[in-house]
C-alpha cells in the first residue's frame, strides 16, 4: 500500500484528523487483503473519536490501540492472515508518522446478529465509525437498551481491567495509563448499575455528577473523590488536561474492586451445571486435553466452587485487596493461588501471582464467554 495520497501525521495536529487517517489506512489494507469484504468498523475509543494521542519527535503515538471489525461474507481467513493484516496496517501507519497497536477481528454478519446484550455490543451499534462500506451492516446488530444489559457485564468489564492492571507493565507510563482506563471503566460500570449509562467518556463524568446529586442509593466508594478522579482522567483521555498523579491513581484498583463486588451481588448469576462444565472443558482442551490428566482431580474439586472465570476474577480481587491492606503473607498468597487452574511455579510472591492470574485469564477466559 502506498501513502502518497495521505498526508504525513506530523502535518496534522487534531485528534479527529489523525483518527481519520488511521481509519483510511486500515480500510485500504483490509480491501487489499480480505476476501469478500463488506464493511470495516472502527470501534473502541478511536471509533468514538476519543482516542488519546501523544506527540513524539517524529509524529504521534496512540495510547492504547486501534480496534477494527472487518465484516466479510462467509469466506474464512486463517489467524496467520489476520496477523499479517494487523502488521501491514501498523507498518503503513508508521510510514505516515503514527505509532499504533492495531487489532482486527474478521467476522461475518451472523457474528453481528449473535452478539449478546453487552456494553461492547451497544457501543459497536451506537458509537462506532464505518470506515469502509455501508452503515447498513450495523442494522444486523439487535437493537436493545442499556437497561437490558445484565450487571454481570459490568463485573466482567472491571475484572478484565483489574487483571490487565496486575500484569507487569513495560514501563511506568503503561501502568499509569492502565489505571486511567480502570477509572474510566469504573465510571462506565457504576452508571450501568445505577441506570445512567452513557456511551462516551465525555458524557459519563457529567452523568456521574447528576447521579450523585439525584440518586439516593449508596455508592460503594466516596462520591466526591471518585467523581473528581473520573473528571480528571476523562480530561486526560480526551486531551483536555494532565494525567492525574500516581498517588491519586493508586485508588483505582480498590474503587474497581468495590464496584465489581457490588455488580456481583446484583447480577443474574448463572448457577446451572452446563456453563460451569463448558468453562472447565475449555480449560482441559486448552491444557492439552488428555495430556492434562494430572490436573483433573484438582480441577474436579475446583468445579464445585465455580467456573474458571469466577475463580480467576476472585483471585485478582483478593490479591489487590491483600496488597492494599498490607497482608500479602505466605498464608494469604497460598489461598489466592488455590483459585488458579494452573500455576507456573510454587514460589509465592506478588509478582508470580500477578503473572499467573494474567496467564490463566489469557489462556482460559479471554477467548470464551463461559
Amino acid at each position: 500500500m502506498t501513502s502518497q495520497s495521505i498526508p504525513n501525521a506530523t502535518d496534522t495536529a487534531t485528534p479527529q484528523s489523525l483518527s481519520a487517517m488511521v481509519g483510511a489506512i486500515a480500510a485500504t489494507c483490509c480491501r487489499e487483503r480480505l476476501r469478500g469484504l463488506r464493511s470495516v468498523l472502527m470501534i473502541g475509543s478511536m471509533g468514538r473519536g476519543e482516542a488519546t494521542w501523544e506527540r513524539m519527535s517524529h509524529g504521534w503515538r496512540v495510547l492504547g490501540d486501534a480496534e477494527f471489525v472487518a465484516v466479510t461474507d462467509k469466506s474464512r481467513h486463517r489467524p496467520g492472515e489476520i496477523s499479517k493484516l494487523c502488521s501491514a496496517i501498523s507498518t503503513a501507519l508508521e510510514g505516515v508518522g503514527i505509532a499504533c497497536v492495531v487489532d482486527v477481528s474478521v467476522v461475518d454478519t451472523n457474528w453481528l446478529r449473535r452478539l449478546p446484550k453487552t456494553i461492547f455490543t451497544l457501543e459497536i451499534r451506537n458509537a462506532s465509525s464505518v470506515v469502509y462500506g455501508s452503515t447498513i451492516v450495523l442494522h444486523e446488530i439487535t437493537r436493545f437498551r442499556a437497561s437490558e444489559i445484565d450487571h454481570e457485564d459490568a463485573w466482567r468489564l472491571l475484572c478484565n481491567r483489574l487483571v490487565e492492571w496486575l500484569e507487569p507493565p513495560v514501563n511506568s507510563d503503561q501502568r499509569s495509563y492502565r489505571a486511567v482506563k480502570l477509572v474510566l471503566d469504573c465510571a462506565t460500570s457504576l452508571l450501568l448499575l445505577h441506570g445512567g449509562y452513557e456511551p462516551t467518556y465525555a458524557a459519563r463524568a457529567p452523568q456521574l455528577k447528576f447521579l450523585a446529586e439525584n440518586d439516593s442509593r449508596e455508592w460503594p466508594l466516596p462520591k466526591d473523590v471518585f467523581i473528581d478522579l473520573v473528571t480528571r482522567c476523562t480530561d486526560f483521555k480526551l486531551g483536555r488536561g494532565a494525567k492525574p498523579g500516581s498517588a491519586e491513581l493508586s485508588n483505582a484498583p480498590s474503587f474497581a474492586c468495590a464496584i465489581a463486588r457490588q455488580a456481583e451481588r446484583t447480577m443474574s448469576r448463572d448457577t446451572r451445571f452446563a456453563p460451569r462444565l463448558r468453562g472447565w472443558a475449555f480449560v482441559a482442551r486448552a491444557s492439552g486435553g488428555l495430556r492434562s490428566w494430572r490436573h483433573w482431580l484438582r480441577w474436579g474439586r475446583m468445579f464445585v466452587s465455580g467456573t474458571p472465570r469466577v475463580l480467576v476474577y476472585s483471585a485478582a480481587m483478593d490479591l489487590i485487596a491483600a496488597m492494599n491492606d498490607g497482608r500479602c503473607d505466605e498464608a494469604e498468597m497460598r489461598l489466592i493461588a488455590k483459585k488458579l487452574p494452573v500455576r507456573s511455579t510454587n514460589a509465592l510472591s506478588i509478582e508470580n501471582l500477578s503473572h499467573d492470574i494474567a496467564w490463566n485469564y489469557h489462556n482460559f477466559i479471554e477467548k470464551t464467554r463461559a
